[in-house]
């Protein structure tokens, strides 16, 4: 089923563009009119964190009457089964000749941080539809469900789009990428930060932000096709977690292996080790956030005096 036809039935959007709510439930009625059984398992998963989904509505008036919409699309659809447990800190792991398809036939599970509605539409539509069966890891935060740049253009989601395993640069300076001196990746929902910081000390044109959705399997092909295309640029890892934290450990050796050969390597911005997450104090995370900043786009904690993260 075509996702832009269950846009035209009904469902909004603002700027020819839809939230993450829309682009999950998309990937889901697009399953169920395709004849596939969707089974959500999990706390809350009827309404989900901050009610984002709304998947189960409840009658006020008459006891356990309940109404599913997504499991009235249409007749002869696929069954639609969304089950709240109880609450528990064991996660519920979903399972769901290319380079991209070896990899992951060969790798033990996927680690996604997806940053965009339509990523995560096309992740939970390939979990099911590939021929195979791994875990798949999301690791994209709460915070995004309603990021107001966390949004995605209809055309996202039309048939013949896949999901985006690195996420290139966009904006002026993927235009001139010999006057690139920094490419910054990055994972997550830092990139929205970075970008607004990047803005703030007007680093457009000469600083290229890059985010990596899939982290395992490491996308080896696409990292040195972004490297190349921008041959003076430093190579830099930015990250909210400490150092110890994070998907620094993990991407440091593959990126060195990779780009060994053309004598370059990647540095790291960041927070240093700390054996807790978090500082606990509002003011302290904003400072380390601006050092963060700082480090990302050679700048000082000066530069973003003002700027509020």
């Amino acid at each position: 089923m075509d996702p832009l036809k269950l846009l035209s039935t009904g469902i909004e959007s603002e700027n020819n563009s839809v939230d993450w709510t829309v682009g999950e439930a998309l990937a889901f009625g697009s399953l169920l009119l395709g004849g596939i059984h969707v089974r959500l398992s999990g706390q809350d998963v009827e309404r989900r964190t901050f009610s984002h989904r709304h998947h189960v509505l409840h009658d006020q008036k008459i006891d356990e009457k309940v109404y599913n919409p997504l499991s009235d699309l249409r007749e002869g659809q696929a069954e639609y089964t969304v089950c709240n447990s109880s609450l528990s800190e064991y996660a519920k792991i979903a399972f769901g000749p290319t380079f991209e398809a070896q990899q992951l036939h060969d790798t033990n599970w996927i680690v996604v941080d997806c940053t965009t509605p339509a990523n995560i539409y096309n992740l939970l539509r390939c979990q099911v539809l590939m021929p195979f069966r791994i875990p798949a890891i999301v690791m994209s935060p709460k915070s995004l469900l309603r990021h107001p740049m966390a949004r995605s253009l209809v055309e996202d989601f039309a048939t013949g789009t896949h999901f985006q395993r690195v996420i290139s640069e966009s904006g002026s300076a993927a235009h001139n990428p010999a006057h690139v001196q920094r490419i910054v990746f990055c994972t997550g929902k830092v990139h929205y930060d970075l970008v607004n910081a990047r803005k703030h000390i007007g680093k457009e044109n000469n600083v290229a932000l890059i985010r990596v959705e899939k982290i395992s399997p490491f996308p080896y092909d696409l990292i040195q096709a972004e490297c190349r295309k921008y041959p003076q640029a430093e190579l830099y890892w930015a990250q909210e977690e400490h150092t110890n934290m994070g998907a620094w450990a993990f991407i440091q050796l593959r990126f060195n292996s990779l780009l060994a050969r053309e004598g370059r390597g990647i540095k790291y911005a960041g927070r240093h080790p700390s054996a807790s997450p978090a500082t606990g104090n509002k003011y302290t995370h904003l400072q380390k956030q601006k050092e963060l900043f700082a480090q990302a786009f050679n700048a000082t904690k000066k530069d973003f005096e003002g700027f509020k993260p």
